[in-house]
């Protein structure tokens, strides 16, 4: 105990002066952090954490890293990939004070993975506990901990998949198109994989046209593929999702059926270390329905939201930047803006602060209620950061969301009860 306590006064009197650099410069700069400096460096992070943010970074101390067997520091020199999961697994998008991490049991790291946090005997995160917290830097901040904490070494979505005997054309394709790649990257996904003989019900000619196109091959595989990592049933209480290529998938119930085609799900709920596997009995070929969708203002004025349609349409912003992409747009109801003060009203007469707050209420991607949910914080189209937090409902900046995954044909809309205001 004494010895953490000269720990923290040495660490302290290090960093008293900083604040003003970047958490890179500031971890370059403070003692008994030189060690995770170094590997910082090696692993190509240094980039990340000199960059804009803001993240929040636990800082294994020195004495933390000499604790590891030889071996495995050895190993960690030598296996750049693995120091890089390794560092990524200590570090979360967006900045969060310890006042905030002790109101959450866990945070999603730049890894993909849930961060656990526990508070009894102090603030721990993954049972490493946090021996200075808050310092400050100008791209987020950083808690100092006595433990490197690892990620989960489980066999991953490809290793089971190998595994279970049945999804070998499967394995074969995601190797042939690179898709594998994304699949042994960073994050987590849900496949929804057919079997070797739902491939084999293809028309032999279909499987030669298949694999001669390998981008062709690459979106039916992609289709079959979604952002996080989602039971069966938390899938089927959705009613759809999107998948990888950007399309969506339609789900149904008795069976558990799937897409345009109701494949029926045979297999559910295998586990990996980056998600949920799931054994379809078709392959699946995507529809492209989303042209045929109204725009996002003209849904709202649909669902009679007219105020933030008129907003929306008077400024431009979704014509002008959904030209190539599709945005997210959190819309307040008429009664959210019907109940603001005179005084708070002043930005509706001004284009340049009507402006400001509509692009603060927007996402420059699409983003579906599933994927919200593993977010921390996302940057809205003026560069501010928007926070996420489960509940009851899905909260974006303390604000629950009553109804979600509205699809246009450029975007998606999800509705809130008030304006947001940045943090």
């Amino acid at each position: 105990m004494m010895r953490n306590l000269i720990f923290v006064i040495l660490i302290l009197s290090s960093v008293i002066s900083l604040g003003q650099e970047d958490i890179l410069k500031t971890i370059n700069e403070t003692e008994e952090l030189s060690i995770v400096a170094s590997y910082i460096q090696l692993s190509g992070l240094d980039q990340t954490l000199s960059g804009k943010g803001p993240f929040t970074f636990f800082a294994p101390t020195d004495s933390a890293f000499m604790k590891l067997p030889e071996l495995t520091r050895a190993d960690l020199i030598k296996d750049v990939v693995r120091l890089q999961r390794v560092l990524k697994y200590h570090i979360i998008q967006g900045k969060f004070s310890s006042s905030i991490i002790v109101q959450r049991p866990n945070f999603v790291t730049l890894l993909g993975q849930p961060l656990s946090v526990d508070t009894k005997g102090g603030i721990k995160v993954d049972g490493s506990s946090i021996l200075v917290r808050d310092i400050e830097a100008t791209n987020g901040v950083i808690h100092i901990i006595d433990t490197v904490i690892f990620p989960h070494e489980e066999p991953d979505i490809v290793q089971v998949m190998r595994n279970t005997g049945i999804l070998d054309t499967a394995v074969f394709s995601l190797e042939e198109t690179g898709v594998i790649d994304i699949l042994k990257g960073e994050g987590l996904y849900t496949v929804f994989m057919p079997s070797d003989v739902a491939f084999a019900r293809l028309p032999p000619e279909t499987m030669e046209n298949l694999f001669r196109d390998p981008a062709r091959l690459s979106d039916i595989l992609l289709f079959h593929i979604v952002k996080g990592s989602f039971s069966v049933e938390e899938l089927f209480e959705r009613g759809s999702i999107r998948s990888l290529l950007g399309e969506t998938i339609v789900l149904g119930t008795t069976p558990p059926r799937i897409g345009p085609q109701k494949t029926v799900v045979i297999l559910s709920d295998i586990e990996a270390s980056n998600g949920m596997i799931n054994i379809v009995d078709h392959v699946m070929f995507h529809e492209d329905s989303r042209t045929k969708l109204s725009t996002i203002e003209e849904t709202l004025k649909a669902k009679e939201i007219d105020i933030m349609a008129e907003l929306l349409k008077k400024t431009g912003i979704c014509s002008e930047l959904s030209e190539n992409k599709r945005l997210t747009v959190f819309a307040p109801t008429n009664e959210a803006f019907l109940e603001l003060k005179e005084s708070d009203k002043a930005f509706l007469y001004s284009a340049n602060e009507l402006r400001k707050v509509l692009e603060y209420h927007i996402l420059p991607n699409e983003y579906l209620l599933s994927e919200l949910k593993i977010s921390n914080m996302l940057l809205s189209l003026i560069g501010k950061p928007l926070y996420f937090e489960m509940k009851e409902d899905l909260l974006v900046n303390s604000i629950p969301i009553v109804e979600s995954d509205i699809l246009c044909s450029n975007g998606v809309i999800h509705i809130i009860e008030s304006l947001l205001v940045t943090k």
